[in-house]
């Protein structure tokens, strides 16, 4: 995807990505890394749709 949305919260880019349940969401363009075993302070959608609940791994900032 060449161009982002931007979030009308925070300003920062975004894209939409389609969950299993057919709703569209608001993500980070890059991909996140999560430790599902970590707090549950993000959630990530997996490539096949899916919700997945974890804390970041290795992310700055």
């Amino acid at each position: 995807m060449s161009q982002y949305d931007k979030c009308k919260a925070c300003g920062a880019p975004i894209i939409w990505v389609k969950t299993k349940d057919g709703k569209h969401v608001p993500c980070n363009p890059e991909e996140i890394e999560i430790d599902p075993a970590g707090a549950k302070t993000m959630c990530v959608v997996t490539d096949d749709g899916g919700l997945e609940w974890g804390s970041p791994v290795n992310r700055d900032s």
